[in-house]
């Protein structure tokens, strides 16, 4: 099933922290030693976008051009590998695990999204904030591999810390 896209013209919002433009059409897989996620961003039904990047991942990788990152500005690192597939961007995250969950970085995440964890688990604090300021959070999970989750909310705020097993 191919993927389908949009020219929405929501798909770009001025982002409330750092004021810059976002695509908000995004996928996300987050790869680690601790979880493997998998993360997409969309107006349409998260979960099923996410489930179509799947099934065309082992081609997209062979095809697209590949891009990568080190992000060590703040716990926990990540070393993001992504492409851009059509309006979507599509990320492989390895993620390391924070000494303390509230080293995590906490920040807000305004673009809809969908992940898979695909390997390991790791503990998420969700919370809901329409300033720059940290919200209290409303949930703490513990996730492990195979666990799904959409983030749709543009007020939507949470960090993620693996845990070792």
């Amino acid at each position: 099933m191919p993927i389908k896209t949009t020219n929405d013209s929501k798909s770009i919002r001025l982002c409330k922290r750092c004021r810059n433009r976002h695509l908000l059409r995004q996928v996300t897989f987050f790869a680690s030693i601790a979880p493997l996620a998998i993360k997409f961003v969309l107006k349409k039904d998260m979960l099923d976008t996410l489930h179509s990047v799947e099934r065309a991942l082992a081609q997209l990788l062979r095809t697209l051009p590949l891009h990568s990152i080190y992000i060590d500005y703040h716990e926990p690192f990540v070393s993001r590998v992504w492409f851009q597939h059509g309006e979507y961007r599509v990320y492989l995250h390895k993620i390391e695990p924070c000494v303390a969950s509230s080293a995590a970085l906490y920040h807000p995440h305004p673009w809809q999204s969908a992940i898979r964890i695909a390997q390991g688990r790791y503990e998420m604090g969700v919370g809901h904030s329409a300033t720059n300021e940290i919200p209290v959070t409303d949930c703490k999970l513990i996730l492990p591999a195979g666990t799904q989750y959409e983030m749709i909310e543009e007020d939507a705020w949470h960090y993620v810390n693996p845990l070792l097993e």
